[in-house]
């Protein structure tokens, strides 16, 4: 895609310009204890903080809006942070969690059982403090707690400054990780505690972690301010509150939403104008779902624009498909609308196993597993695929993924449950008007004999087929879990929760010496 002179410039320019940022004010209006964990007691401190930006800094319309006496721009935001009361006990990791619509993701990300849609950190299973970690979240997006500067909009209405939610994170980050205390003296409750720092965000704040790296927000003067990002289920699109040169203004609006893709797709093409600023890239494991393949058009971040072809992955990215996932994991009520059963593989063990891969190569520089995806191949127009921005980008095609003879994806992360199954995960689910067309892939149980089989003209082998009983189906789990565990997308722990939840499981395994 053509990108104009101007863009390229504005692009180049950035790190240079993004120096002026600054955290001019912090308060602090609690510090509570949040819960004990194996590394001693966590507390919870909340507060707001004001931030300013110098008028020259590339946010468009920035020179717009308002200023201070000084002549800077100010926004100010809450923020929430989750610390060991002994900072020793901690990992020296910073876990930014850049929030969804208001809402905390990381421990629902990592710390399940928790529902990802509650919107104040619960300690679930512990796994980010038990292993020390100090996480951090801030309101960026309009109209969930931040105060945007504004600029005269359409007829004079005042417009507000998305971009400066990426401002937003890139200042209180490096303010936690760098400084000792903001502008009028006031400590930061983090100094000293911070070595290294991590982003995590999900869904849409995938999306936003995206833009705001390729937009040169991950630089605080000379400062790398995010050493690794994890953007779990990002799909194909972006953030672009700075939109690319050549989007049509409706593309640019519908990939705000969800419902569309600008420019870069790949993260080869996010991380070239780093290389052109001569900013150090972080490290990135980016985990996806096999069900965005089908409506948030996921191959385009393997093919880019166009063409069918994965084009090369950077050395410091991995990508690591899900295979028989979900976007979400929903239950209950918004589960029994769906045509189909829906897909609930529960891939938080796969998100932890990310986590703890990215933490060791921020930290040890130790190599994450490699990247592992799902197997495409193209597809018919129907109704499940949302079609590719054609207007914008005519030679973007879509791929889906290629399945075997059980209905399941080829290739990509298989869960045990997935290696052996009980049941079909994956294809698309309807109807298209909700998130089970939008965002899911169904299950589809096996019969559990022969005979059943037969009298439902399934295709799949039974259970009863497949299997000589439980035992051989544990047997069978135990081992795709140990396989998992070694190439290092399992953890240990998981691995052992997973083939205890499979004996349970197992009961629905026929003997076959006792099945006529």
């Amino acid at each position: 895609m053509k990108r104009s002179l101007t863009w390229c410039c504005w692009l180049a320019l950035g790190a240079a310009q993004f120096a002026v940022a600054a955290v001019d004010r912090i308060e602090v209006k609690s510090r509570a204890p949040f819960h004990d964990f194996k590394a001693g007691p966590y507390i919870r401190i909340s507060g707001t903080f004001v931030g300013s930006l110098d008028p020259s800094e590339p946010i468009p319309h920035l020179a717009q809006a308002a200023r201070r006496a000084d002549g800077r721009i100010e926004y100010s935001s809450e923020f929430e942070i989750l610390a060991p009361e002994r900072p020793s006990a901690g990992n020296r990791v910073m876990l930014f969690d850049v929030e969804n619509r208001g809402h905390p993701i990381t421990n629902g990300l990592y710390n399940t059982p928790v529902d990802p849609a509650r919107s104040k950190p619960d300690a679930g299973n512990g796994y980010l403090e038990d292993n020390g970690y100090t996480v951090v979240s801030i309101h960026w997006e309009d109209g969930h707690g931040i105060r945007l500067p504004t600029y005269p909009g359409a007829g004079g209405k005042p417009a507000p400054l998305l971009a400066v939610g990426f401002a937003a994170i890139r200042d209180f980050a490096a303010f936690l990780r760098f400084e000792t205390a903001d502008k009028a003296g006031t400590p930061n409750p983090l100094a000293g505690t911070i070595r290294w720092a991590i982003a995590s965000g999900s869904s849409q704040t995938a999306r936003v972690l995206k833009s705001f790296l390729y937009a040169g927000f991950n630089r605080a003067g000379n400062r790398t301010v995010f050493d690794g990002l994890h953007p779990h289920i990002g799909q194909s699109g972006t953030m672009p509150y700075i939109p690319p040169e050549g989007a049509g203004a409706e593309t640019v609006a519908l990939t705000i939403t969800g419902d569309s893709s600008v420019y870069p797709f790949t993260y080869a093409e996010i991380l070239a104008p780093l290389k052109a600023r001569g900013e150090t890239p972080p490290k990135i494991v980016a985990t996806n779902v096999e069900g965005d393949y089908y409506r948030r058009r996921l191959s385009l971040v393997r093919t880019g624009s166009s063409g069918i072809t994965d084009v090369a992955i950077p050395e410091t990215v991995r990508l690591w498909d899900f295979t028989g996932a979900s976007h979400g994991i929903i239950s209950g009520a918004n589960a029994a609308i769906c045509d189909m059963p829906r897909a609930n593989l529960d891939w938080h063990p796969l998100t932890r196993a990310a986590l703890a891969a990215l933490t060791r190569w921020v930290v040890a520089n130790e190599p994450p597993p490699p990247t592992k995806l799902i197997s495409l191949t193209t597809s018919p127009a129907v109704p499940y695929l949302l079609p590719p921005p054609t207007a914008d980008y005519p030679k973007a095609q879509l791929l889906v993924p290629r399945r075997d003879r059980d209905g399941i994806a080829e290739a990509g992360i298989r869960l045990p449950a997935v290696t052996v199954p009980l049941q079909t995960f994956g294809g698309w689910n309807a109807p298209i008007e909700n998130n089970c067309g939008d965002m899911s892939v169904f299950a589809y149980p096996f019969a559990r004999t022969r005979f059943e089989r037969m009298m439902k003209n399934d295709p799949r082998p039974s259970l009863e087929e497949r299997y000589e009983g439980p035992a051989d189906y544990v047997v069978r789990f135990e081992a795709a879990a140990a396989a998992l565990r070694k190439e290092g997308y399992l953890l240990e722990a998981d691995a052992a929760a997973l083939v205890e939840g499979a004996r349970k499981t197992s009961t629905i395994v026929p003997e076959r010496t006792q099945v006529k």
